[in-house]
């Protein structure tokens, strides 16, 4: 589970921020060529059993297989790369701010999201899912 928090990541703003390009996700899927699946994902406000709204979905780099060098390793995988667009990103309503302390409570400071990868054949495969919190655009593009 990946969660897309900034309290989650004190180091650095893992939040998606609205009116931003969200482009810092990389999955592998190791040792198996998948590029003939198609990939998905979606961010809703609630889950789909509760009736969740969809505010937008991700858009995905072709998929691509080969050899990867990472951490002195070298291994085969496909790279599955999910983005959102600036336009994506302006579009999406900005979550309740929160404190550590803060309960979580999906709708009003968190929003859900997901990716998966579907085969030809129909098979799935949930690739990640978690939480998304979303922080305000501070300046306007013109």
């Amino acid at each position: 589970m990946c969660h897309i928090f900034n309290l989650d990541n004190l180091d650095s703003c893992s939040a998606i921020e609205q009116g931003a390009t969200l482009d810092f996700l990389t999955f592998y899927y190791k040792d198996r060529d998948i590029t003939s699946w198609s990939p998905s994902g979606e961010i809703r406000n609630k889950y789909a059993y509760q009736d969740g709204t969809v505010l937008t979905s991700f858009r995905f780099e072709p998929l691509l297989y080969g050899s990867l060098t990472e951490g002195g390793e070298t291994f085969l995988a496909t790279v599955i790369r999910p983005y959102l667009t600036a336009t994506d990103t302006l579009g999406l309503p900005v979550t309740m701010p929160r404190t550590k302390s803060d309960r979580v409570l999906i709708g009003r400071n968190a929003f859900v999201y997901d990716i998966k990868l579907s085969s030809p054949s129909g098979q799935v495969i949930i690739l990640s899912r978690g939480l998304v919190e979303v922080v305000p655009d501070v300046t306007r593009n013109l």
